[in-house]
């Protein structure tokens, strides 16, 4: 366990996760330490590990993990020619099925974006359904992502 605020986020696209520690004052200042470190993307397998996360039809998901002291993050990305309305139907739907509680927030009527998020014991899912084009040939970008308590060893 690092004892220092830190912080990190990682990119799917590249592949990349972007760490932030502050490790407080040292000789009058404050040092932050930056750090970047390549993700291993799981696969290529026929049906890599997203968890509990149910796949979308047609879809061929790729997941990222990255661990934090506290935290353990599961991100799952996938595009799908689907509606985004049929992405969110199905998610409410499957979810619901394995135990997850919807939680009712309101999304932002300017954003594109349509976010569902949804509780259980085993931890929590947001899941961020995006039109990436509107009419013929259009398509969703769906970013799923898990985060639960990490368990000590």
């Amino acid at each position: 366990m690092v004892p220092f605020p830190s912080i990190s986020a990682t990119d799917p696209t590249g592949e990349l996760q972007a760490t932030v520690m502050d490790m407080g004052p040292a000789r009058g200042r404050t040092m932050i330490v930056l750090g970047l470190a390549d993700m291993t993307r799981e696969g290529p397998t026929e049906s890599p590990d997203i968890g509990d996360l149910p796949s979308y039809p047609g879809t061929q998901p790729i997941p990222f993990r990255s661990l934090d002291p506290e935290l353990a993050t599961l991100t799952v990305t996938f595009s799908t020619p689907d509606d985004a309305g049929k992405v969110a139907g199905f998610y409410r739907a499957e979810l619901a099925r394995l135990g997850y509680v919807e939680r009712e927030e309101p999304n932002s009527p300017e954003s594109k974006a349509r976010f569902l998020r949804f509780s259980s014991p085993r931890g929590d899912w947001t899941v961020t359904i995006t039109p990436e084009s509107q009419g013929k040939g259009g398509a969703t970008a769906v970013t799923a992502i898990k985060s639960s308590p990490r368990v000590a060893r």
